[in-house]
């Protein structure tokens, strides 16, 4: 709880693998094959940036997400952000992969921003189930999810906070919120 876990590296999770982390910042870390920041993990109220996950998931790899924020992370093959697992509430920008899936590939997200990321093909998603769910294009399945553009305090100063005109605010589903902040 409250951990910085910066600079390691290792063949899968290079930051946390197999675990529980709250609160706490994942920065910087790399795995050759897949999952740079986590692997198989379960994170509440993380940041995970500047993470290289090697093939696949440069944040996360098949882990479960609440509430977290997922920036800067690169992978070669898929999901720079996340690949796989379950995201709820979270935020997910400027990640970036060489192939498919920048934000996220293959993952079920919940009232998840996925916006700003790069790939030379599906930039913010490849396939997974995303509901309430703010990204561009529009998944093919899901519920109740919007193309508008996020509108953060200062995208470029890394402030994800939302402006009041924001068409994120009150646009996700109660029902998936796992605490009140």
């Amino acid at each position: 709880n409250g951990c910085i876990v910066s600079n390691n590296s290792a063949g899968f999770g290079g930051g946390v693998c197999l675990g529980v982390a709250n609160n706490s910042l994942i920065s910087s870390n790399r795995a050759s094959l897949y999952g740079g920041g986590a692997c198989s993990n379960t994170l509440n109220n993380c940041i995970l940036t500047a993470n290289n996950g090697g093939k696949f998931g440069g944040g996360a790899y098949q882990s479960t997400l609440n509430n977290c924020t997922l920036v800067n992370n690169t992978a070669s093959d898929y999901g720079g952000g996340a690949y796989g697992g379950n995201l709820g509430n979270c935020t997910i920008v400027s990640n970036s992969v060489y192939s498919s899936g920048g934000g996220a590939y293959s993952a079920v997200l919940n009232n998840c921003i996925v916006y700003y990321n790069r790939s030379p093909k599906n930039s913010n998603i490849y396939s997974g189930n995303l509901n309430y769910c703010c990204t561009t294009p529009l998944p093919t399945g899901g519920w109740g999810n919007i193309t508008n553009e996020p509108v953060f305090v200062n995208l470029a100063g890394g402030d994800f906070h939302l402006q009041t005109n924001s068409p994120c605010i009150n646009a996700g589903n109660n029902t998936y919120v796992t605490s009140s902040t």
